[in-house]
């Protein structure tokens, strides 16, 4: 796999209190289209890191954010997950804080 979340400086691991969710945020991910091999490896990683079922992890793009424009993020429908296992940045709100 050519993205390595574990070195890759825009990685971020997020658990929305309120939404029991994870993202991860990717960064550019190579920017634009995103390899379909690369996708599923990491959404296969998601998946078993987080403890849901593959079929609900989606990869998406954030396209209006003062800070996060242009990245993309993965995360799962998956109801009531546990915060990621690895650590990650507790707060409420994720999804519109990654918007704003």
């Amino acid at each position: 796999m050519s993205y390595n979340r574990k070195e890759h400086g825009d990685f971020k691991s997020w658990f929305d209190t309120d939404l029991k969710r994870n993202y991860w945020t990717l960064g550019y991910f190579g920017g634009g289209a995103v390899n379909i091999v690369d996708a599923y490896a990491l959404a296969k990683e998601f998946a078993e890191v987080i403890g849901v079922p593959l079929e609900t992890v989606y990869i998406d793009e954030i396209l209006s954010s003062r800070r996060f424009k242009g990245f993309k993020f993965i995360s799962s429908n998956h109801p009531n997950q546990e915060p990621d296992k690895e650590g990650s940045y507790q707060t409420t709100g994720v999804y519109s804080f990654l918007r704003d």
